[in-house]
């Protein structure tokens, strides 16, 4: 990890080559893909197989050639991180407040504290190819 890159970090955790980061400055969750399992490429699929599978995942159409394809998954990715904005950090809706301790409890799911809103919430991840938004819900109060 990079030095700097954290301003009031206090806890991480590692799941399926991704370290979320609880980031208390950001009152958010902050992204470190490892493993470079977030954000789809469309240049590196290396087979017509590989693109359509995430033609299909987004709903997009499936004919043409090659590089047609690689074009309109690369324009689909564009547009979404245009609508994200920033990309480093799960995009949680209802947002956390300020929080202080994170964990995975699954590939999909982490377990978060703070101390603003008192409680552990669920987050339910959704990797939607150029970044990762969650639902949260509060467990425990």
């Amino acid at each position: 990890m990079l030095e700097g890159t954290f301003t009031d970090a206090r806890d991480f955790c590692f799941s399926t080559g991704v370290v979320s980061v609880a980031e208390r400055a950001f009152s958010s969750i902050l992204l470190i893909d490892i493993e470079g399992k977030v954000t789809i490429k469309p240049g590196s699929l290396k087979s017509r197989t590989e693109l359509l599978s995430q033609l299909t995942r987004f709903s997009l159409a499936l004919n043409g050639t090659v590089p047609v394809l690689r074009k309109q998954l690369a324009v689909h990715l564009q547009t979404l991180a245009a609508e994200i904005g920033n990309s480093k950090f799960v995009q949680v809706h209802p947002p956390l407040e300020k929080p202080t301790s994170i964990c995975a409890a699954s590939e999909d799911l982490l377990l978060c504290t703070g101390n603003t809103q008192r409680g552990v919430f669920q987050v339910r991840l959704h990797y939607n190819g150029v970044g990762i938004s969650g639902t949260g819900m509060k467990l425990v109060t």
